[in-house]
């Protein structure tokens, strides 16, 4: 069948309209044979040319055909061929002769983006201010200048053009996408997160949108909601694995083993992700499942895997292979301050207080907890002023800072004659210790106040009666200076060579313990996250029984079946008012460093204190008797981990006890 020219382009144009691009291009091509001139041959043919990822081809058509019949279409055309052929310069041109001729906001737009991909985003940005000029409610035009804006760092402005075109179509899940990130950015979580809700209500599938919501939640502290939005997330995608993590981090803190179950089940999907490697070992440590985390980090090589194994380690008291993993960590990132910081504290515990005061000075931006930890190794050699210089600066501590602002006491701030907050920021056998100098404070401050825990504040408030005892619970409006009692010390100008009332400082009625026997209590196990090295094992401890010995356990709770040879007062105690009538009735206390130690030590009751090899600063370095309690004596170890030779001198001691 033979066809004439006008049924030629017809039949070219409806193959080329239903997408049968080789029959339409054969046609197009025989078509310029016949009329090379033909402008309408030459424009669909390009057109064809440029929905076939053929941009060269179609510059060369398009080229020819402006010559021909200079129309704005065809320089659009053109414009658009030139763009997708990588050339923006030569687009915006032939844009800008197309606006001449013909303006819309169509042309502008499109040179917007050529604009932007040459990188003149002042351009591009006017490019499309002029668009909307011409139809202010042009969503297309809206949406890229608001990408530009973000881009530019003009984010006020972004956000004023993401919510008109927000408001124009509010059906178009990006714009809502767009918007939270800008609102994020802006530090307005509420309105990033409303957005999110409307982006995943208009495409419930898109889990990133919850997932993103989770987020949000946990960085405004609503935990609740992060763990709905991270569920709504594995209903849709149940391998998820950073939802996963993220919901397991939700629940660490209060119910681990719903954490443990996200993380297993994530270690399942990819035991090669490190980040959901160190999540599991950190989890596994924390539940002091020390050897399931070091089986996990021993697959990794990171800075990370490394610290985290060195803290395992200073679990187990393994201290000379964790002193290994910190310096390996170090060594790859010889910046990190907690690295080099668990480096010194493992010099300390090694008993190398010379490389751990070198790396800990060494730090250049020093934090709280490095400031010190330094102290403290100043402190345990006796260096009263140096070690409380870095030790009070604790008080740096943005919780402290919170709840006392401008009031705090400095070393220039003079405690005379003011009404003195005393707060107890520390454990509570530090307060029991440091309460000896509450006394002297009231001899210069016109009023002492004293807020600590409420199970030392009976205690306390019988000893102290010209003191206000309140617990940490209790609002106090009128006072002109807060203070730690740790610091008490330092501010009143007492070193350790004139530590005040060691034979006793607090006073306590009689709980008759009735015994035929040698009447010796015992404390021996402590919370693991603090007395990691300070605890002994009950199978250690029950050696000390004899026929001429009574135990009594001061272990109200981290305490085995003690059976029938030990008498447990934990029934019997709610207070440390009721420690404290107990501890007078014994002959004998056998403690490791703990609170009822320095309890027994305030009143003056015999006391045989268990000691580590690296002991904590307030017993210096001291093996026999302590400057703080007269009554208190010393039984320290001669290594690290064993204590047999610390039990069998106590035994000895009981033996020949007078």
């Amino acid at each position: 069948m033979t066809y004439n020219y006008n049924q030629l382009f017809n039949r070219a144009y409806n193959f080329h309209k239903n997408n049968h691009i080789k029959e339409a291009q054969t046609i197009y091509e025989g078509l310029l044979e016949i009329n090379p001139d033909d402008v309408n041959v030459l424009n669909l043919y390009a057109l064809l040319c440029m929905g076939n990822g053929n941009a060269s081809k179609a510059v060369d058509l398009l080229s020819k055909a402006v010559i021909l019949n200079g129309s704005a279409l065809l320089y659009t055309n053109l414009a658009k061929a030139y763009y997708m052929n990588g050339e923006p310069d030569k687009s915006v041109i032939f844009y800008q002769k197309a606006f001449e001729l013909e303006p819309s906001e169509d042309i502008l737009y499109s040179m917007g983006i050529s604009y932007k991909y040459l990188k003149k985003y002042n351009k591009a940005i006017d490019s499309y201010k002029r668009a909307l000029k011409i139809n202010p409610n042009n969503y297309n035009v809206l949406y890229n200048l608001t990408i530009l804006y973000r881009d530019t760092d003009q984010l006020k402005k972004a956000i004023k053009i993401a919510e008109k075109a927000e408001f124009i179509n509010p059906n178009d899940e990006d714009i809502h996408s767009l918007l939270s990130g800008l609102y994020e950015a802006d530090n307005d979580y509420k309105k990033s997160i409303r957005q999110l809700q409307k982006a995943f209500s208009l495409n419930p599938q898109q889990y990133l949108y919850a997932y993103n919501q989770g987020v949000l939640y946990s960085k405004i502290g609503e935990n609740e909601k992060a763990i709905e939005c991270y569920k709504n997330v594995l209903v849709i995608n149940p391998n998820h694995i950073e939802t996963l993590v993220n919901i397991a981090n939700l629940y660490k803190n209060d119910n681990k083993d719903e954490a443990l179950k996200y993380l297993e089940k994530a270690f399942s999907l990819d035991s090669q992700e490190e980040n959901v490697c160190l999540a599991l070992a950190q989890e596994y440590k924390d539940l002091y499942c020390n050897e399931k985390s070091m089986q996990i980090l021993s697959k990794l090589n990171s800075p990370e895997s490394n610290f985290l194994m060195a803290i395992n380690l200073m679990d187990l008291q393994r201290y000379n292979e964790a002193l290994d993993y910190y310096q390996k960590a170090c060594d790859m990132d010889n910046q990190n301050p907690n690295y080099l910081h668990g480096l010194a504290v493992a010099y300390k515990y090694l008993g190398d207080m010379k490389n751990a005061k070198r790396i800990l000075s060494s730090i250049k931006d020093k934090s709280i907890q490095t400031t010190t930890t330094l102290g403290m190794l100043y402190l345990q050699e006796k260096d009263f002023y140096k070690g409380m210089e870095l030790y009070i600066q604790r008080s740096e501590d943005s919780k402290f800072k919170s709840l006392f602002n401008s009031k705090i006491w400095t070393k220039d701030c003079s405690l005379n004659n003011k009404i003195v907050l005393v707060y107890t920021d520390c454990g509570l056998g530090d307060t029991i210790m440091f309460a000896r100098y509450l006394p002297l404070l009231e001899k210069v401050a016109n009023k002492v106040i004293l807020q600590t825990d409420k199970e030392l504040v009976k205690i306390l408030k019988d000893n102290f009666p010209n003191i206000e005892v309140v617990s940490k619970t209790s609002k106090i409006d009128e006072y002109d200076i807060v203070i730690p009692i740790m610091n008490l010390a330092y501010a009143l100008d007492i070193d350790f060579d004139n530590i005040p009332f060691p034979s006793s400082y607090l006073k306590s009625d009689i709980k008759e313990l009735k015994s035929d026997k040698l009447k010796v209590g015992i404390f021996y196990q402590g919370n693991k996250r603090v007395f990691k090295n300070r605890s002994i094992p009950y199978s250690e401890i029950i050696k000390l029984t004899n026929d001429n010995v009574e135990l009594f356990s001061f272990q109200l709770s981290d305490f085995q079946d003690e059976g029938s040879d030990i008498i447990n007062l934990k029934d019997k105690i709610n207070d440390y008012s009721d420690t404290a009538k107990f501890l007078k009735s014994l002959d004998v206390l056998i403690t490791i460093d703990s609170s009822i130690a320095h309890m027994a030590g305030a009143l003056g009751v015999k006391t045989f204190l268990l000691l580590p090899y690296i002991a904590e600063w307030r017993w210096f370095n001291d093996d026999f008797s302590t400057p703080w309690y007269d009554s208190v004596r010393i039984f320290k170890q001669t290594s690290n981990l064993s204590w047999n030779d610390v039990i069998e001198k106590v035994k000895n001691e009981l033996n020949n006890f007078k």
